[in-house]
This record gives structure tokens, C-alpha cells and sequence, in this order.
């Protein structure tokens, strides 16, 4: 199966020096270490084209970064920057993030191809446990249940603030735009 080697990206992870992600690498580099990213800063550099994840694990596509049992707890920065042609094809939580316990900021998921038997299924990240900011996602999200364009299921408290998402999003339950299920977390400034 085709798939992309991890690379650690240049920098330290603290706030002064945070890593600079620029390539698919450097992302299957961050999921492989996603146990160590509390306290973590992350910025990218520049667009990062995915395209090839279309071919990776026979179809299967990139892995999540974080899983329910292992989220990413950093800070991640995507500059305005944005990751596009992303496939993500798996039977369960699905999305660039698996979980999120920290914070995704100023990031464009675009042209994505996020697909899963399982729940819950989003652009930017299937869990929010933390707080999503200034981001974006456009193209084709299917799943199960707690299905979003941008997000699959924000949980209690949690924010997701200054975000959009636009493109095909179907499921069997707990379906939206923007965000698949909402358990009494705050959306401000959104839309879809």
C-alpha cells in the first residue's frame, strides 16, 4: 500500500519555536505522535496539497490525527493556510483530526473526500473537545451518524467560533452543514 513516510518538521513545540508543518509528512508525523501533543504548538507554513491520500492504505486514505482514546490536546495554527484533495475513507471517527482536546485555528480544509461506516465524521475533526476557530472546510463528508461539514460532534462547552463550511454532507443521523450533533457546546459567528 502507498502511503507517505512520517517526518518530524523543523522546530522545538514550545510557543517560541513551534513545529512548521509544511508537508503531508509532517501531518502523518503529528498522528503518529499525537500522545505527546499536549502543551505542543504547531504553525503551518504554507498549502499542503493531500492529494495523494486518495491511493494510501488501498483507498483508505490519511488516518486521523488523534483518536477517542488518544486526542491531540496542542495548538495547531494553519496560518490561513489550507489542506486540500484530502481523503479520508475509514469505519470510524473520520476527519483530518480525529479528536480535538486542544485547539485547530485558522486552517481551510478543502475539496475533501471524508468518508466512514462508523460516527462521528467532520472535515476538521470528527470530536470537538476543545476549541475550533477561524477555520473552514468545503466538499463531500458522508458517515453514519453525527455527520458535518466542518465538524461531526462538538461536545458540551466546547467552541467553535468564525467558522463555515460549504459542500455535500449526508448521513443517517444527526446531519448538518456545519456540525453533525451539538451537545450544548457554543456556535458563534458561523455558517453553512
Amino acid at each position: 500500500y502507498l502511503w507517505q513516510t512520517p517526518t518530524p518538521p523543523p522546530g522545538t513545540g514550545s510557543q517560541a519555536d513551534p513545529y512548521q508543518i509544511r508537508q503531508m509528512a509532517d501531518l502523518v508525523w503529528m498522528g503518529d505522535n499525537v500522545g505527546s501533543s499536549s502543551g505542543q504548538y504547531y504553525t503551518v507554513q504554507n498549502d499542503i496539497d493531500a492529494s495523494a491520500t486518495t491511493n494510501w492504505y488501498g483507498g483508505a486514505g490519511f488516518m486521523p490525527i488523534g483518536t477517542n482514546g488518544i486526542p491531540f490536546m496542542g495548538v495547531f495554527d494553519g496560518n490561513g493556510y489550507k489542506v486540500s484533495h484530502l481523503t479520508v475513507s475509514t469505519d470510524g471517527c473520520a476527519g483530518l483530526f480525529g479528536r480535538v482536546e486542544g485547539e485547530v485555528v485558522n486552517l481551510g480544509v478543502v475539496d475533501v473526500n471524508i468518508t466512514s461506516s462508523g460516527s462521528p465524521v467532520g472535515s476538521v475533526a470528527a470530536w470537538n473537545y476543545g476549541t475550533l476557530a477561524c477555520c473552514y472546510s468545503t466538499g463531500a463528508v458522508s458517515g453514519n451518524e453525527s455527520v458535518g461539514g466542518l465538524v461531526g460532534y462538538n461536545g458540551y462547552g466546547c467552541d467553535v467560533t468564525y467558522c463555515y463550511s460549504t459542500g455535500g454532507v449526508s448521513g443517517n443521523s444527526s446531519v448538518g452543514g456545519l456540525l453533525g450533533y451539538n451537545d450544548y457546546g457554543t456556535v458563534t459567528d458561523c455558517f453553512w
